[in-house]
């Protein structure tokens, strides 16, 4: 199923907006979360919002736009890869083994299953509602970048403007992760480098009940101030992704 068909379906009962993001989405944006003392940066890309019940319902690549998650300047760098330890059978979502808790995956706002929006029929066990598109490849296996015209993810539990549901900016408010923004992606390569990229985002607008689009959005992250300078090539990425 197409990206812009499951937006289509997820809003039935809505307007859907496609010409400009409501102004309640910030923007993306990737935050260094920690280093697993095994070599690798921890980063989480965020979509930040200004009301705590805006809900992120799919995010990746939508028709016609593409998305790409790098990690900067690794050209020249064979050995700098994104660390993926449970490949695409365990590694691709929010991983219930801690021992794949450092690696990358996409995620729609939670970074454990115990913490999703689908429960059990008695309602004891929680269940993680993100969901890969068909044919969603290893993210990210073997490679220091990611580029993909089809892949997305997205919520498959129904979701409610002004719903606490997973997806929604207030269902995780702890740490780095506060009630104004849902986590998008974890992304964890070698330390001391720097990711980027871009991808689009639907969701819909906690105060107008809206499902809203915002195409080709930016991010990067960088792990201290010495590293400012790549932000000037953050944006020479942005014009020459755009131009394509």
């Amino acid at each position: 199923m197409k990206a812009r068909n499951l937006l289509l379906l997820s809003s039935a009962s809505f307007i859907f907006a496609t010409a400009q993001a409501e102004a309640s989405f910030v923007g993306l944006s990737a935050i260094l979360y920690r280093n697993d003392g095994q070599g690798h940066d921890i980063y989480r890309v965020y979509a930040d919002f200004t009301s705590p019940a805006d809900t992120v319902i799919i995010a990746g690549a939508f028709e016609g736009h593409s998305m790409d998650v790098e990690i900067l300047s690794s050209f020249g760098h064979p050995d700098w890869m994104f660390y993926n330890p449970g490949g695409a059978a365990q590694g691709n979502t929010a991983p219930s083994d801690p021992a794949l808790a450092n690696g990358t995956y996409v995620t729609i706002g939670i970074d454990d299953p115990a913490f999703g929006s689908l429960t059990s029929s008695s309602g004891e066990y929680r269940f993680d509602a993100t969901t890969l598109s068909a044919g969603f490849p290893n993210f990210i296996a073997n490679s220091a970048d990611f580029q993909s015209t089809d892949a997305f993810w997205y919520t498959s539990a129904n979701i409610q403007p002004g719903g606490q549901l997973q997806g929604a900016a207030a269902w995780i408010n702890s740490g780095i992760d506060t009630d104004h923004r849902t986590m998008l992606m974890q992304l964890a390569v070698p330390e001391n480098t720097h990711v980027i990229g871009f991808l689009s985002i639907g969701y819909i607008d906690g105060q107008s009940g809206l499902t809203v689009t915002a195409i080709d959005q930016n991010f990067f992250g960088v792990p201290s101030p010495a590293a400012l300078p790549f932000l000037a090539l953050s944006a020479l990425f942005a014009s020459r992704r755009r131009r394509r």
